[in-house]
């Protein structure tokens, strides 16, 4: 009986560290946090073997609670739908940041049934942990109406674990959105500037440029890209190259001279 009951056991650990394992390979696989989301609630479903799992998340903006995604049945009546905090299960979760378990979701003063009315689905038992970012709630995971009837006393632990997954995809999610923006907030100072600017490597090879230049040369960036500043201002390598060299130690540099465009159109 021992050996039956480790052996049991081990297997129960097994399945685990690789639902874990699994779950964690879900943020490599892309930053959309949607897409994110969706994997861990369809890998939620298949673990706990339940009729539907949901992910939500506190809109900024209102405050409110908005389930983001939601796989099973019921998936398209509940995507979108806002709830208040402290409102539904749910909203509770999110208000008291702390899981909780309920079985005869009807019989519990806190159930939100709105979804359960717009469709044909009947929600029993739900589980439902908090997502925590920086000490505080900002969304909820809900596992609901397992076939098994209940879940087991791991039950809470495992969701809790997906939850600081998908605290972890949130993060990254706004990470790349806030690099994003910035690399916009380049580009489009970059090629709206009146001033003509290169982009250069370490030996005066033209590595990107702004619209400027390219209207000031009259010649499109792809037959710009890879020649060098030198000969495209006219300028001897033996003067240009010790030059760049000093701009690039971060020496200010005063030069005067002439210098001299090739236009496309023939002139100067």
């Amino acid at each position: 009986m021992t050996d039956r009951s480790t052996i049991a056991r081990l297997q129960a650990e097994i399945r685990e560290l690789s639902f874990l394992h699994e779950t964690s390979q879900v943020l490599t696989a892309t930053l959309d946090l949607d897409s994110v989301l969706r994997s861990l609630m369809a890998q939620v479903r298949d673990f706990f073997q339940v009729e539907a799992a949901s992910a939500a998340l506190l809109d900024d903006a209102s405050g409110q609670l908005v389930f983001r995604v939601a796989v099973g049945r019921a998936a398209a009546e509940v995507v979108g739908l806002r709830l208040d905090v402290g409102q539904g299960i749910a909203g509770w979760v999110v208000q008291h940041g702390e899981p909780a378990l309920v079985s005869g979701a009807h019989d519990d003063d806190r159930f939100y049934p709105g979804v359960d009315e717009s469709s044909d689905f009947y929600t029993d038992v739900i589980l439902a942990v908090p997502i925590r970012a920086d000490g505080h709630a900002i969304g909820v995971i809900e596992a609901i109406n397992p076939q098994a009837g209940g879940f087991d006393q791991d039950a809470q632990r495992l969701l809790s674990a997906v939850a600081d997954l998908a605290a972890v995809a949130i993060r990254n999610a706004a990470l790349y959105e806030r690099v994003r923006q910035a690399e916009s907030r380049y580009e489009s100072l970059f090629n709206e500037s009146t001033d003509p600017i290169f982009v250069l490597a370490p030996d005066g090879e033209i590595l990107n440029l702004n619209r400027r230049v390219e209207q000031m040369l009259e010649r499109p960036r792809r037959e710009i890209i890879g020649q060098n500043l030198c000969d495209i201002l006219h300028i001897s390598r033996e003067t240009c190259l010790p030059a760049l060299r000093q701009v690039l130690q971060g020496d200010h540099l005063k030069l005067d001279m002439s210098l001299r465009f090739p236009l496309a159109s023939g002139g100067e």
